[in-house]
């Protein structure tokens, strides 16, 4: 997308996958001249020239990229924009000499707290007007869908060649909002009637509403129960003293169904859902298999998995433009292999088909596709991470001691394809752009969280970051300020140093969910701050492992308790 004053509306391009820089100037410089009212009767010829930046800020001086330089190995993705500047000091009609002079238009991509104003646009020429310090806001890099031509992947050993879609969806869009409580129930699984008896903003405090019909007492919580782990004394009381902080001895239960044991996901270690597909989730297991499961769909209607290792999974990715190519990582050999779903697999077979193998990352923990799904993040139980072109399957990038300790997880934001965060030990969560050079001291934001890091993650609209941590600890932060917000949220002290937390956002924004290892409840929260209740696990597991002895004749008891 080219934004400029000489163009009266903003322009789409489409550029070869493999394209040069120099391709890329002549075809702006074709549009320019074809679009732009101010340039149409310029005889002179034009010169384009790309702009370094600095620390998430344009300088006045080149790139030192030269014109035969592959844009992806620049790290450009789809739908991007850049800003075309001209320097109205020149006389666009002067006479004489002047006409055979090139005319320079210098071009910028758009950084990541960047605001768009296709009016009056101006180059800055100094950083000491930060965009972090103007208050602007968080770029959306999406406009409109746009073609994409020869984006194919080739199959390692092969000259096979699988074509992707023409054309790209749109990588985003706005969550839904919803500032009821109840629009927020809607917003998931229908619950009963009686869950929706009360309407409660997020403002207002949860109270002891009647039990829904669909939650069983016996096992689970109910909306006012305090939600504890059985026969841990020690936890009782902290969580008590957690939720007296409050001004209740009680930890309040949120309205919810009850939940659902999946006996296929015996022996899983890692899942995720599909991104347009709720009722799917690829599963990667504890010896290397990987397999799609259909919750809706009985047992017996799974499709077998697919062996690609010995080593635990750990990395898993669907694409979100591709939805049915995903991708697998597996610790300590870090073999990473792109996978081809198809749904339409006999049930004998498995519905996943070995497509690629890529160069390994050794002690992988942890994989990210950008939003355009033109890149894939890879980090591990290491100080480094990589980078690898999605359309190729090369790395196009390592860096290597980005953090002093070793990176547990890394995550690209939702809405701009260049900016990731990394959650590490070394008790900082940093935020990168790979625009720029990804060296141990280049960093757009370092986050001081004060301890070690298990997982961050940015909320939907990419407005925060948040980041997990040991027992009890969490951070939020604001974006592009950067400002912990809330200051602290309403939970006990932490005192375990062998619990894992981990913290994800809700689809709405508004809310987010986190729990921890050793334990058996949810917490419910919102960004604000403000604790909502738990949702209740405990004895979900004992229920389905008695009524598997009753079904298999009190044979079957043992081996579903140790799942």
């Amino acid at each position: 997308r080219i934004v400029s004053a000489l163009l009266p509306r903003e322009v789409w391009i489409e550029v070869d996958i493999d394209a040069t820089l120099g391709v890329f100037y002549k075809d702006v410089t074709s549009v320019l001249r074809r679009e732009s009212p101010m340039l149409a009767d310029v005889r002179r010829p034009i010169r384009m020239q790309l702009l370094a930046d600095d620390g998430g800020v344009p300088k006045s001086t080149p790139a030192t990229w030269p014109e035969s330089q592959v844009m992806r190995e620049m790290f450009w993705a789809q739908s991007e924009t850049v800003r075309a500047h001209v320097d109205f000091g020149q006389d666009l009609n002067r006479q004489g000499d002047a006409l055979t002079k090139p005319l320079l238009i210098r071009l910028w991509r758009m950084l990541a707290f960047e605001d768009i104003r296709v009016q009056g646009l101006a180059l800055p020429h100094s950083r000491d007007v930060s965009p972090l310090e103007s208050g602007i806001a968080w770029t959306r890099q999406v406009s409109d869908p746009i073609p994409m031509r020869r984006c194919q992947r080739v199959d390692s050993g092969s000259d096979t060649r699988t074509p992707a879609p023409s054309t790209w969806q749109r990588q985003t869009s706005e969550p839904a909002r919803n500032s009821s409580w109840r629009g927020f129930l809607e917003q998931c699984s229908s619950p009963s009637p009686e869950m929706l008896a009360s309407e409660l903003s997020d403002d207002e405090e949860l109270v002891h509403s009647p039990q829904p019909q669909s939650v069983h007492h016996n096992s689970l919580g109910r909306p006012g129960d305090l939600a504890l782990d059985d026969g841990d004394f020690g936890v009782v009381a902290d969580d008590l003293r957690e939720a007296t902080q409050e001004g209740s001895p009680w930890e309040r239960v949120v309205p919810h169904h009850p939940p659902r044991l999946l006996p296929q996901t015996l022996r899983t270690r890692q899942f995720e859902f599909h991104p347009s597909l709720p009722d799917l989730l690829l599963l990667g297991d504890k010896k290397g298999s990987v397999s799609v499961l259909d919750t809706e769909m009985d047992e017996a209607e799974m499709h077998p998995s697919l062996q690609v290792g010995s080593h635990p999974l750990l990395g898993l990715v669907w694409m979100r433009h591709h939805p049915q190519v995903a991708v697998c990582g597996a610790s300590h050999s870090g073999d990473i292999v792109f996978l081809k779903y198809d749904p339409h697999a006999r049930l004998t077979e498995s519905c996943l088909q070995r497509h690629q193998n890529v160069e390994c990352f050794p002690k992988l923990s942890s994989l990210s596709a950008n939003c355009t799904d033109d890149f894939l993040l890879a980090s591990g139980i290491s100080p480094n991470i990589a980078v690898y072109d999605v359309q190729t399957g090369k790395v196009v990038h390592r860096a290597h001691g980005v953090h002093e300790h070793f990176i547990n997880i890394s995550r690209f934001c939702n809405t701009s394809p260049h900016i990731f965060v990394t959650a590490s030990f070394d008790h900082t969560c940093k935020i990168w752009d790979l625009r720029q050079p990804v060296l141990h001291n280049t960093q757009v934001k370092t986050l001081n969280t004060g301890g070690h890091n298990v997982m961050c993650v940015f909320s939907p609209d990419d407005r925060r970051v948040l980041c997990s941590g040991v027992d009890t600890r969490i951070m939020q932060f604001e974006v592009p300020s950067w400002r912990q917000s809330p200051e602290c949220f309403p939970l006990r002290e932490a005192v375990h140093r062998e619990r894992y937390r981990r913290s994800t956002y809700l689809a709405d924004g508004a809310h987010f969910v986190t729990a921890a290892t050793e334990e058996s409840h949810m917490h419910l929260m919102s960004v604000q701050g403000k604790k909502l209740g738990v949702v209740d696990f405990r004895g979900v597991v004992q229920t389905w492992a008695d009524s598997a002895s009753r079904d298999a004749g009190g044979g079957g008891g043992g081996g579903a308790g140790g799942g």
